[in-house]
């Protein structure tokens, strides 16, 4: 390692320095899981001895995703760290899909007044990422408005209360709530039978 202090002529310099310096460290991880997998391909084995190894500088756990980078199974940038929100759900696309996002490609996003925006999905709320993906699936436009439609059907069905009653069950488990509506007065059978409905 260089512990040489260097003076910067310009901040654009150093940044540029700084770039290489990162490039290099991603393209070492790719070649490193590169040479684990052909590795533990040759022998399973392999994959204890080297961990014992190196368990000094590299947490077991880590092993795993290096394998997955190695096998094309998951992009070096989500393991690496891209800093988003939304690198769990990326990470469960094909890799294919997982390469064209990190090579800049912006996908379509049905806007709630029916319009599209191309959007990068590195970019997007939770909210958002969950229209544009089903599992291992980038939803096609059709399929975002399907599911914006159950999202909106499913609150609609908890704003409505069930006919004749003052209030409605909204909720599961802990998140469980009974709200009322206005002017709302309960004689002891409603509160006995909304007692059990929630229990």
């Amino acid at each position: 390692m260089n512990n040489e202090i260097v003076a910067w002529t310009s901040v654009e310099e150093w940044c540029s320095a700084l770039e290489r310096a990162i490039e290099g460290a991603a393209n070492s991880i790719v070649e490193m899981a590169n040479l684990y997998v052909a590795g533990i391909d040759q022998n399973p084995k392999w994959a204890d001895i080297i961990k014992d190894r190196m368990s000094a500088v590299v947490p077991p756990r880590c092993w795993a995703q290096y394998e997955a980078i190695g096998r094309k199974w998951v992009h070096p940038q989500l393991v690496i760290g891209t800093g988003s929100r939304n690198d769990a759900k990326l990470k469960r696309l094909a890799y294919s899909l997982q390469e064209r996002i990190f090579t800049g490609e912006r996908f379509e996003l049905l806007t709630a007044d029916g319009g599209t925006l191309l959007v990068d999905l590195r970019e997007l709320d939770v909210g958002q990422i969950d229209q544009m993906i089903d599992g291992s699936e980038i939803r096609t436009l059709s399929a975002q408005k399907v599911y914006l439609e159950s999202l909106r059907m499913k609150q609609v069905r908890e704003e409505e209360p069930e006919a004749g009653l003052p209030y409605r069950v909204v909720g599961k488990g802990r998140s469980l709530r009974v709200v009322f509506d206005k002017k709302t007065s309960l004689t002891r059978d409603e509160l006995r039978r909304l007692a059990l409905e929630v229990s």
